[in-house]
């Protein structure tokens, strides 16, 4: 099988958030709406032309993906008070960001990394 075939297989199966063509995604999917950002989706699909239409208009989603970011609030998760934990445990946990946002239940990292110091260099 060609990989592309087996990496659409694989992400069918495991039912992952993955960028690909719309019409794809609904013969695919039978939810209607698609859970990944519309604006990213937009981003990641959009080619870059040369014309400056074009490409303000990737500045501009852009613009509003980081004005959002900038406005949305990073939760840190408060320990529960039955949980018979230290006070450094505590004072550690309340200082990490609330990770609740993220409900995938598989991540997906690239399959290839090329250290720094192993790539050739660009000529």
């Amino acid at each position: 099988f060609p990989p592309s075939l087996l990496a659409h297989a694989g992400c069918s199966a495991l039912n992952l958030d993955c960028f690909g063509l719309e019409e794809e995604s609904r013969s695919s999917s039978s939810s209607s709406s698609s859970r990944v950002d519309p604006e990213l989706y937009e981003l990641s699909t959009r080619k870059l032309e040369s014309s400056s239409s074009s490409s303000s208009h990737v500045e501009d989603a852009l613009q509003r993906l980081l004005s959002s970011a900038q406005k949305t609030c990073i939760s840190v998760r408060n320990p529960l008070q039955d949980e018979s934990l230290s006070a450094d445990a505590c004072s550690v946990l309340s200082g990490l960001p609330s990770l609740s946002f993220m409900q995938a239940k598989v991540l997906v990292f690239p399959s290839i990394l090329v250290p720094e110091a192993s790539r050739p260099p660009d000529v």
